[in-house]
């Protein structure tokens, strides 16, 4: 019976309809990921088309839109776009001059920032052309709802590998009827009763790497205000072998060793400020997807705060972030706490 319902009706989760219902400012909840191709022999936008075309069935949710349901009959489901066509998804624009790099990110974070229509499928990909040197670049937007970061690299994944062959195109599924939708929902609340239990345990292992339920305040200072629309992209370019063995050497990992440097970034920002914040604390976004699950799609990710102290040595800091990293991680590693209000 969980397979027919599965195969019929596919809910979107209460993760996924978090990032839906907070997309109502001036900067939408979609990523990207650029690609740049220094010898795109001769990838123009028919040949794009044609190959995300072949690859996209290895993804059905790029086929697929979310819709709401009649009152009563649960969450928004996700079901095949009837009017899907691959050329509203993906297009082509010009690099705007002199097709730099500094151009190619301003023309990017343009595209990026493009709010993607909620009646389609929510992705696009843009092939960005006039680049220095002939080169092109790829633009692969993924709305939040679809996936998280991982995820939308599986996505990612899946459309360029061309070591695996295409799947067949799979038929289009009705669209499930308000019955069945009804009883869906009533069969997943019945079932939501009887993990009552382990969802409120899930519930405060999340919350407490997340700050708990009454967090302490942030410390006030210049960085705590609003920000506009506007949006900048900027490269910073390090010697990953380098990053990774300082922080070996010193007990940690690579990623420790970037929330030390990003922490002290901002604490010489704000001395330059006349201002003095210790700790700093930097939201960790930690996966929870399972091992063997790379096609899983959605959001599968809990915040985890870390204390990032500004005062002593390059040492003290790795191992104060090595300690709270290895204190945390595991509960983090659980349902998303938006997941399990849900």
């Amino acid at each position: 019976m969980n397979v027919s319902r599965q195969s019929l009706i596919e809910r979107a989760s209460a993760a996924d309809l978090a990032f839906l219902a907070m997309d109502t400012g001036a900067v939408p909840q979609q990523f990207a990921v650029i690609l740049i191709m220094e010898k795109p022999d001769g990838l123009g936008l028919q040949q794009l088309r044609q190959l995300i075309s072949d690859r996209i069935t290895a993804v059905p949710k790029l086929r697929q839109r979310l819709i709401k349901v009649p009152p009563g009959c649960g969450r928004s489901v996700w079901v095949d776009d009837l009017d899907f066509t691959i050329d509203r998804h993906v297009r082509a624009v010009a690099c705007r001059p002199p097709g730099d790099e500094a151009a190619l990110l301003e023309t990017a974070l343009s595209v990026i920032m493009n709010p993607l229509s909620r009646d389609h499928p929510l992705w696009s990909i843009v092939l960005i052309t006039d680049l220095v040197d002939g080169a092109v670049a790829v633009v692969v937007v993924l709305h939040h709802v679809i996936a998280d970061g991982l995820g939308g690299l599986n996505v990612l994944a899946a459309l360029v590998d061309l070591g695996t062959p295409p799947a067949p195109v799979p038929p289009t599924r009705p669209w499930p009827s308000r019955a069945s939708l009804a009883r869906d929902a009533w069969l997943a609340r019945l079932q939501g009763i009887g993990r009552a239990a382990s969802s409120l345990r899930s519930l405060r292992r999340g919350m407490l790497v997340g700050g708990g339920f009454h967090p302490p305040r942030a410390v006030p200072c210049s960085l705590i205000q609003r920000t506009g629309p506007r949006r900048r992209v900027a490269v910073l370019r390090l010697d990953r072998a380098r990053l990774a063995a300082a922080a070996h050497g010193n007990g940690a990992t690579a990623n420790d060793a970037v929330l030390v440097s990003v922490a002290a970034a901002l604490h010489g920002l704000l001395f330059d400020r006349g201002e003095y914040v210790d700790p700093i604390v930097v939201t960790v976004p930690v996966s929870g997807r399972r091992p063997g699950a790379s096609q899983d799609m959605g959001n599968l990710v809990s915040p985890m705060l870390i204390n990032v102290p500004t005062s002593g040595t390059v040492r003290e800091h790795l191992a104060a972030v090595r300690a709270e990293v290895e204190g945390h991680k595991a509960a983090a590693t659980g349902p998303p706490p938006i997941a399990v209000l849900g």
